[in-house]
């Protein structure tokens, strides 16, 4: 049987539930102890109704030596996450310390609810078009994981176990690791499992649902959400790409989940949690929970110890609760210890190899930290939270695509993402536009955005050949990367531009319009490298590295627009954009866009048609 949740202001819940009391010590001290408590608290939880309620449970346990006590507590997974536990613990130790004050009430679940679905509308065709591309691949994963694994979907069986790291390994992995290699500890353990799933289905691009705390910004200033309790878990699928050389993996696996819009928050009202779309593997590290004293400053001076303890807490779920997963990896930190539980429909052996390469994978990541020297060093800035959006990811060739003047990532998604299914495309978005809107634009320049977008080139691509595609100011940014790429010895073998503006000063002082703002950002007229005595140059000249420009050939006659329309007359009578300024115009091919305007051509079918197929051409 299958539910549907939804929110209901007028269900009737009892607010008086049964009292559980349990004198452990009546259980006597034989071996059958914990079994028999294990059993009474599997009970006290089994009362709960999923359509009428209860959907929580609450136990007092004494008799435990030296005096100690214990309050248990049992809620269901749909309304309640792993956030909310430690709210709600928070809330427990200030009541225990004898505070009476929790806060404010924040945002409701339902307000929440109903500000997630307004996101998903806004944001379904920029978020749609990265989750759809997606999931396309995962059906084809998940029939290889069955056939690999020799299970198949329906099979209620499964096996379990478990792996631990000891103190000095989790607390190399959590404090040392991290740092040495540039990713946070979700990338390490990601990286880790993807050789594990490598080693199982025998493929290096794999896939698994991630769990995300799903309280994301989404543009609400009114939500509140710091302390509400409920479930608010997010499920959304994650590439895994594996790699002989582990760097390269970490790498890779951090790249991916850089460019998981908005921590995943938009899939479940975009996509929905249709089990043919989420992966078969599932993953989720809780993180780290106190299980020692909280501090000395709790007992308030009158000897209080109030602190989780890691016990016996009954049965969590039901035998046949295993859901459409064929592996699910849960794992936690306690007691300084990471720990985690395997549980999968593949026999008992490959379950112990999946544990066992994961744990292995683990241990050399630990190994390593001190030895080995990060692939490159990454400063990611605060202000560029979504660098780019990266599609079809399983694809060979690369394709780097930067963004407009006036656009990101999301203005290639109707043109020229349709025709190029074949390429891994790399959509940047606009870090300069992000900083003008907040009036931080003053003082960049080509050369230093440049430098910024090849540290996420670099993550992406460690080396050459590389290719490049950019429509107007993102043509220049191209051509600005591929020089500084090939300045310092990395091969460029492509670089395309849509109409960009070359020259800015020049066309400026000939129409009479010198620095005028209005008319081109003032970005455009700082930039006049000299590159004839540079390898970049160089290699130009000897056809080393192909140039492309495709080039309007009309304007849009907009009187609104009466400078940027005397500037794109001016470029539309050039012969090669003012290029030829810049490097001799036997380098550079241009290919006429016919009838069509600088912003044209993105809606006319055909012509992006005919790019793309030029594209092609030359893309290996």
């Amino acid at each position: 049987m299958k539910y549907l949740q939804y929110y209901d202001d007028s269900i009737n819940i009892p607010i008086i539930l049964p009292f559980n009391h349990l004198d452990v010590s009546s259980l006597g001290q034989s071996q059958n102890c914990e079994i028999l408590l294990r059993n009474i608290l599997t009970k006290w939880q089994s009362r709960f109704d999923i359509e009428k309620g209860p959907l929580w449970a609450v136990g007092y346990l004494s008799g435990f030596a030296q005096e100690k006590a214990q309050v248990w507590f049992a809620m269901h997974h749909l309304i309640v996450d792993t956030v909310s536990w430690r709210i709600i613990c928070d809330d427990l130790r200030r009541l225990y310390d004898g505070s009476s004050n929790l806060g404010k009430k924040g945002s409701s679940y339902g307000e929440w609810s109903r500000c997630v679905q307004s996101y998903g509308t806004r944001k379904s065709m920029t978020e749609g078009v990265y989750w759809r591309n997606l999931v396309r691949n995962v059906c084809y994963f998940n029939d290889n994981l069955s056939k690999h694994s020799g299970t198949s979907a329906n099979r209620l069986a499964t096996n379990a176990t478990s792996i631990t790291l000891n103190t000095i390994q989790t607390c190399s992995l959590l404090r040392d690791c991290p740092h040495a290699y540039g990713s946070n500890i979700n990338g390490l353990l990601l990286t880790a499992l993807s050789y594990a799933l490598k080693e199982l289905t025998g493929n290096r691009i794999n896939y698994v649902t991630l769990e995300g705390h799903g309280r994301e910004d989404i543009g609400d200033d009114n939500m509140d959400i710091s302390r509400t309790v409920g479930w608010f878990t997010t499920m959304y699928p994650v590439l895994l790409e594996s790699d002989d050389d582990l760097m390269r993996s970490i790498m890779n696996i951090k790249a991916h989940l850089m460019q998981v819009p908005n921590k995943g928050i938009g899939y479940g009202t975009i996509i929905g949690y249709k089990e043919q779309d989420l992966p078969r593997v599932s993953f989720n590290y809780l993180g780290q929970f106190e299980a020692a004293p909280l501090t000395r400053a709790m007992n308030s001076g009158k000897n209080r110890r109030w602190y989780l303890t890691d016990g016996i807490v009954g049965a969590e779920r039901a035998e046949d609760a295993f859901g459409n997963d064929v592996i699910a990896v849960n794992g936690r930190c306690m007691k300084g210890q990471i720990r985690f539980n395997i549980t999968s429909r593949l026999n008992s052996d490959r379950t112990a190899q999946l544990a066992n390469s994961f744990k292995s994978k683990l241990e050399d990541i630990i190994r390593d930290c001190f030895t080995t020297k990060p692939l490159i060093e990454i400063d990611y800035s605060n202000d560029f939270e979504h660098p780019f959006v990266l599609l079809n990811a399983d694809a060979t060739n690369i394709l780097f695509v930067l963004p407009p003047g006036g656009g990101g990532a999301e203005s290639y998604f109707n043109n020229i993402v349709q025709h190029l299914s074949t390429y891994k495309l790399v959509l940047f978005n606009n870090y300069y536009y992000n900083l003008k809107v907040k009036n931080l634009e003053k003082g960049l320049s080509y050369e230093t955005l440049a430098r910024l977008y090849i540290k996420y080139i670099k993550l992406i691509q460690s080396k050459g050949p590389y290719n490049f595609l950019g429509w107007s100011f993102g043509g220049i940014l191209a051509f600005e990367i591929s020089r500084q790429l090939n300045n310092a010895g990395e091969r460029i073998d492509n670089i395309f531009m849509i109409d960009s503006y070359f020259n800015a000063n020049k066309a400026s002082l000939e129409i009479g319009k010198t620095h005028d703002v209005d008319m081109i950002d003032e970005i455009n007229h700082s930039y006049l490298p000299h590159i004839e005595n540079e390898s970049f140059g160089l290699n130009i000249a000897n056809m080393k590295i192909n140039i492309v420009l495709f080039k309007a050939s009309t304007v849009d006659k907009d009187d609104r627009l009466r400078y940027q329309l005397a500037l794109a007359e001016y470029y539309v009578n050039s012969a090669f954009n003012c290029l030829d300024t810049l490097l001799s115009h036997k380098c550079i091919r241009v290919i006429e866009m016919h009838r069509e305007t600088h912003l044209s051509w993105v809606s006319n079918k055909e012509e992006v048609a005919n790019i793309c197929n030029y594209l092609k051409s030359f893309l290996k």
